[in-house]
Parts: structure tokens; sequence; C-alpha cells
């Protein structure tokens, strides 16, 4: 497996874990899938975004897109976090 996999998946589930800890609280990753569409080549960088899908009391679900810098989709991720109760300082 190439090591832009891992990387890529990484990427993504950092970034969601961001999202989701912008409530105020310590997160940690449930489920994560990652969905490969296009070959991450060609491109000098690689672009991630997350949206929150839903965000319950303790449960919430976040989408991801990599993207090429010519706009491409390249990957879509789904990621489900657990919100602790430990409030980020």
């Amino acid at each position: 497996m190439p090591s832009f996999w891992g990387c890529s998946y990484a990427l993504a589930d950092t970034l969601a874990g961001i999202a989701a800890s912008t409530y105020g609280n310590y997160v940690t990753t449930i489920d994560g899938k990652i969905n490969y569409l296009l070959p991450m080549k060609d491109t000098e960088y690689v672009y991630c975004e997350a949206d929150v899908v839903r965000q319950g009391g303790r449960i919430g679900l976040y989408e991801v897109r990599l993207t090429a810098d010519d706009g491409k989709l390249l990957a879509t991720a789904e990621f489900t976090y657990y919100r602790t109760s430990s409030r980020i300082m």
C-alpha cells in the first residue's frame, strides 16, 4: 500500500477531529472510512476540508473532502467521534 494512502487518511482524521473539538471538548475517533476516487499524484498540494453532518450530545458525524490544487475531488471520508467530558483549556 503506498504511503500516501495512510497519510491522506491521517490528514482526514486529524482535520475532522479538529472540527469535532471546536465544541470545546477533547474527542476520540470511534469510526472512520475513506473512499479514494482518484490517484493523489500530479498535484502540488492536497486540500482538506471537514463539515459537521451532525453533532449530538456525545457522538458527532463529520464528512471530509480531499481535493487537488486544480479542484479535482481525490477522496471523501466520514468519521464518527466521541466527545469526552474533558474540556479543552
